[in-house]
């Protein structure tokens, strides 16, 4: 049972609950978010998968890097930002929102 509520997304036939960020992962990713939209699509792959499996450590934590990037692709990458902005309560320039948690 994940610790964290959060987002859920759906990939196949795969539920995640996708948790808040930390403050350690909002802090360390503060500049990407900034300027997310002057990223190359390979740059902001990247990003999207790094930030992602920082979330989705904090409900499961055996889940690697690599398990991350083969879930993430072009057509999914917007779903799972938006979800992790929302479980975080941020907007794409970075500032806080309203609560986005859709409690499981």
């Amino acid at each position: 049972m994940p610790k964290h509520d959060g987002t859920i997304v759906t990939i196949g036939e795969d539920k995640y609950i996708v948790p808040p960020l930390s403050l350690k992962s909002i802090k360390k990713h503060q500049g990407d978010f900034e300027t997310m939209d002057k990223k190359t699509p390979l740059e902001m792959l990247e990003v999207t998968s790094q930030i992602l499996h920082e979330s989705l450590s904090r409900n499961y934590p055996e889940i690697t890097q690599d398990q991350v990037d083969d879930m993430v692709d072009m057509n999914n990458m917007g779903q799972w930002m938006q979800a992790i902005a929302g479980a975080s309560g941020l907007t794409a320039g970075g500032a806080t929102a309203g609560s986005g948690q859709t409690g499981t």
